[in-house]
């Protein structure tokens, strides 16, 4: 399974500020008109586990100014309420992987994956392969999900810049073994963690 997409982000962040029509409503707006291009999938192997551990409205900006709003593009708004309901959702679906419950995992993927989803076979490389254009950043986070675990990766969580990311096959990183205590997201990450706990001695 191959995911393709493409999605908009403003190159200058977002803000949040009070909707004009309901004072009662906080919303997440981008600062200016200018956008870029970009696939967020390409920067992160686990979005939904990044988003999942986001309770705050920092959190939601910082995220934002990164990959862009979740189901809008260009001009558009979403109001916070939304991020923290599919926020939520990623915290349960998060835990139901740990514990194994399927029937959960099941629930939520099918709640965010099927509209305007556009799914088709290619056999360019003499190979039959399924092929995913999500309509959405929401859709693409939880379809990037469903792969991870489809395909047998594992999540792991980098003991230096708490960034999570996949391991095993096809993802270039091995499992960390049962007996090492730390897991990293890049070479770089594990050599500044050394550093740091030997300036600590």
């Amino acid at each position: 399974m191959n995911i393709f997409f493409e999605w908009s982000r403003c190159i200058d962040g977002y803000q949040i500020q009070t909707d004009k029509i309901n004072p009662e409503t906080q919303i997440i707006i981008p600062k200016s008109n200018i956008y870029n291009k970009f696939n967020p999938l390409d920067s992160h192997s686990a979005l939904l586990m990044q988003l999942a551990g986001i309770q705050t409205k920092r959190g939601f900006i910082q995220f934002a100014n990164h990959n862009g709003l979740l189901f809008s593009q260009q001009k558009d708004t979403e109001s916070v309420e939304a991020w923290k309901l599919y926020t939520k959702q990623m915290n349960e679906a998060k835990e139901a992987l740990r514990i194994e419950n399927w029937d959960c995992l099941i629930h939520y993927f099918n709640l965010n994956k099927l509209n305007l989803v556009n799914i088709y076979i290619d056999s360019s490389d003499n190979l039959l392969n399924i092929k995913i254009t999500p309509q959405t950043l929401l859709q693409a986070i939880w379809w990037q999900f469903l792969e991870t675990v489809s395909d047998g990766k594992n999540l792991e969580i980098c003991t230096f810049c708490s960034t999570w990311f996949t391991v095993g096959p096809g993802t270039g990183r091995r499992k960390r073994r049962q007996n090492t205590r730390y897991s990293f997201c890049s070479p770089h990450h594990q050599g500044q963690f050394a550093y740091l706990k030997q300036k600590e001695k």
